[in-house]
């Protein structure tokens, strides 16, 4: 790091060297990178060298109650401290992970081991959002922010000199260069002193505007007074800080603090030591205090606990080798020499980029280089996808009973124990449910639903009947996708305040939800929806209550069609989750009929953009009419639909709507059929050209009318040679969106059958050879070139003007 560095710097570098760590002083400073293994190593030396009274650690001061849980052989890493803070405006979270290489962990059980006191000096996360700028710091609008703040280390100018000099291709090459391998053969002094060489240029390069705005300088000035404090105390302090800290900290110390601090109200933090993920700590997944590729410094960590000569060659080994034996398992061209080669490629590249041994950026190279055969983009999905998963890693921690998290969050674990899901591991998995034939699989997909309820991300419904987007209700079989990750827990956390089981919480917020929804009856069955596949009896009950009173005020027609179709979707799923309340569906349904048919005179002259959405009202109630397990009678329907076709001026598609049906009820013949349809086409041009919306309503409800009625083709055939082309550009749309009602061996039917009327036969049709695309294209541009002769020529003079 010398090398980098004028010698004026380099004299005040060495002044603040003496003043931070001379292990003879009362005070010694540790400067760290969050989750630096070489930091870890030579934090645990100096720990044993300067034997403090206390380590004071970057960390909130108002949960010291957390340390000594944190330090329990029984939890094994990766694990966080998870924080919420909820304002009158927003809620906030944010995580502190650790890992068994993670500095301030290693001086917690150094300290639990050598029975030395361990304390957070750091603002509580409330106290740090309060003392921050709103899209600064911890109050950005991100979901993977950390209590820590590593990015202040390349978050400046200086990184940009340091990297061009260094030959690296980002901050953390050249971290991993210069203090991680070159680290550990260094000592402790020669380490401390090249990370406050960088952390304090780092700092110079930091506009101090900003620092102020992001709560920067505000937590120092706080762990200022709290060493100031301790100092008084203890003969021998070790402070253990982000190394970006370390010269502002060290400036407050000798000055007065002028900081007013602003103080968060405790009540409303919440902080949990929860299980987490080498996934969520990848830095390349967004989270930005830590190194990448956990899971690689972890072997790295493993050596350096073994006491190996060469930590990093030996975790870059393993990985080549792991990685080989998985692209072998995938049927991938490698052999053992390839294997051999990369490894050779790895210490060959270490020493051309002057490092004393290959790293986890060598072991990607090298990968790349002896791995790959053929075109990098394509072989990227094989040797170094592998490869990149596995120095991230998928391990996810665990944490001994005797700590105290949310009774939700033990009904999930205990849930998925009882269900034998596997969330140990944070690939996804994926799970098919028999939903209508097991009785334990109805039950995990009540579990699904209620925790894709409560937003945990935690599942995904691949397949399956979908009630609300009424799409797939002929599946019999769900299929999910699931992963924990931290997510899930913090969601969980957030969730707890709802109730101690998934079942109380989600039946809370359905309550909570009910009175936000009480005058829209259809919004309100979908609340049904989601407590039947939910399975909560008593919220499915509360909701048919006010479904109830709801329905009784509610004049809307589509919201009630709406209404009445979930209703009789769930009561035809009774035997799927049978609810006590269920049961009165029927009697809800039948009122529903009864009113929607009252209110069908409202749709008569609805405006032409609304006559789908009125042809599919007229089609719900006729499937509720055809449901033979309700007995609805039909007498209420009919004369509401006669009485609508009789009104003047009725919207043609929602008059043809009605007729479909009236005859699906036996209530018109073919005959008064066809004469409807000759009205259109023999009559007025209005009514003429109103003919094909009348067709798309009669296929909408009737589609089979044309197969036992062939005068109805006769008369359409007549209605098209009547109308201009004009007339016909404007109709075709319109009688294009009638035809779409018929199946491909439907249309073919009806060819059929037009081929009859025109006296054509069918092997007439299967004579004609396809006109092949170069024919079209030559016709296409013999037509081009034809108008322009002709304008050329005045021809299209007047046609054009």
């Amino acid at each position: 790091m010398g090398e980098l560095l004028q010698s004026k710097e380099m004299d005040k570098i060495e002044e603040l060297f003496k003043v931070s760590f001379d292990l003879n002083s009362e005070l010694v400073f540790f400067p760290i990178r969050h989750h630096s293994p070489a930091c870890a190593y030579h934090l645990r030396d100096t720990i044993n060298e300067y034997s403090p009274e206390v380590i004071l650690i970057e960390g909130p001061y108002d949960r010291n109650e957390i340390i000594d849980f944190l330090s329990y052989e029984e939890n094994k890493a990766p694990f966080a401290i998870y924080y919420s803070y909820c304002d009158s405006k927003e809620k906030y979270r944010c995580y502190y992970p650790f890992l068994d290489y993670s500095p301030e962990l290693v001086a917690i059980r150094e300290g639990k081991k050598k029975n030395i006191k361990t304390e957070f000096i750091d603002l509580s996360y409330g106290d740090i959002l309060a003392n921050s700028v709103l899209g600064k710091g911890l109050l950005k609008r991100d979901d993977k922010l950390s209590y820590n703040d590593d990015y202040l280390l390349f978050k400046n100018r200086f990184i940009e000199s340091v990297l061009k000099k260094e030959n690296c291709r980002d901050f953390n090459e050249f971290w991993e260069k210069d203090f991680e391998v070159k680290g550990l053969s260094e000592s402790k002094e020669v380490f401390v002193r090249d990370i406050l060489s960088y952390c304090y240029l780092s700092r110079l390069y930091s506009k101090e505007e900003e620092l102020l705005l992001e709560g920067c300088i505000q937590r120092e000035a706080f762990m200022a007074q709290n060493i100031k404090k301790a100092c008084l105390k203890y003969k021998k302090v070790l402070v253990v800080t982000g190394g970006f800290h370390t010269y502002g900290i060290i400036k407050l110390l000798n000055t007065e603090n002028k900081f007013k601090l602003k103080k968060a109200n405790r009540s409303d933090t919440g902080v949990y030591v929860m299980p987490y993920s080498m996934e969520a700590l990848d830095s390349l997944n967004g989270y930005a205090s830590g190194m990448p590729y956990p899971n690689f410094y972890e072997e790295v960590w493993k050596n350096i606990e073994k006491s190996s000569d060469k930590p990093y060659e030996e975790a870059v080994l393993l990985n080549l080798i792991e990685t080989g034996k998985l692209v072998r398992k995938n049927d991938g061209c490698l052999s053992t020499f390839d294997e051999i080669c990369a490894f050779d490629m790895a210490g060959g590249l270490s020493s051309l980029r002057e490092k004393n041994s290959p790293g986890v950026y060598e072991l990607i190279d090298s990968v790349i280089s002896s791995f790959i055969k053929g075109d990098l983009n394509v072989a990227t999905k094989g040797p170094l996808e592998i490869l990149y998963k596995h120095i991230r890693g998928n391990k996810v921690g665990s944490l001994c009973s005797s700590f105290n998290m949310p009774p939700l969050y033990y009904d999930f674990k205990n849930t998925t124990d009882k269900y034998k899901l596997k969330v140990n591991i944070s690939l996804r998995q994926e799970l098919s449910l028999d939903i209508f034939s097991s009785k334990r699989h109805r039950k995990i997909s009540c579990f699904m639903y209620r925790m894709q309820f409560l937003n945990t991300d935690f599942c995904n419904r691949v397949k399956g009947p979908n009630i609300i987007l009424k799409k797939n209700l002929n599946l019999v079989r769900e299929i999910w996708n699931y992963r924990w990750s931290a997510a899930v827990d913090s969601a969980l956390i957030e969730n707890s305040v709802y109730g101690g089981t998934l079942k109380e919480a989600t039946t809370y917020i359905i309550r909570k939800r009910l009175k936000d929804t009480s005058s829209n009856s259809a919004m309100l069955s979908k609340i049904l929806v989601d407590t039947f596949n939910m399975g909560l009896d008593d919220a499915f009950s509360l909701t048919i209550d006010c479904l109830e009173k709801v329905i009784s005020e509610d004049g809307n027609i589509y919201s009630l069609i709406e209404c009445m179709y979930y209703l009789n979707y769930i009561s035809s799923m009774k035997e799927l989750y049978f609810m006590d309340s269920i049961i009165k569906l029927e009697d809800i349904i039948f009122s529903i009929y009864s009113k929607a048919c009252i209110l069908i005179k409202g749709i008569v002259n609805i405006p032409e953009e609304e006559t789908l959405k009125g042809i599919n009202v007229l089609k719900e109630l006729f499937n509720i009419v055809l449901n033979r397990e309700l007995k609805i009678d039909d007498i209420l329907l009919k004369e509401a639909l006669i009485s609508l076709i009789k009104v003047k001026d009725v919207n043609a598609g929602i008059e043809g709507a009605a007729y479909g049906i009236l005859y699906g009820m036996n209530e018109f013949k073919q005959d008064k059929i066809k004469k409807a349809v000759e009205g259109y086409i023999l009559g007025t041009k209005g009514r003429v050209l109103n003919a094909p919306k009348f067709l798309n309503g009669l296929f909408s409800t009737a589609r089979d009318l044309v197969f036992v009625e062939s005068s109805i083709l006769k008369a359409i055939d007549k209605f098209l040679n009547t109308v201009t082309d004009e007339e016909f550009f404007k109709i075709m749309p319109e009688l294009r969106l009638a035809f779409s009602y018929f199946i491909p061996r439907e249309i073919d039917e009806i060819g059929e059958k037009v081929a009859g009327i025109c006296n054509i036969n069918k092997k007439y049709f299967d004579s004609l050879e396809d006109v092949s695309s170069d024919i079209l294209k030559l016709g296409s541009y013999i037509d081009v070139y034809a108008t322009d002769k002709m304008k050329e020529e005045g021809f299209l003079i007047e046609q054009y003007k």
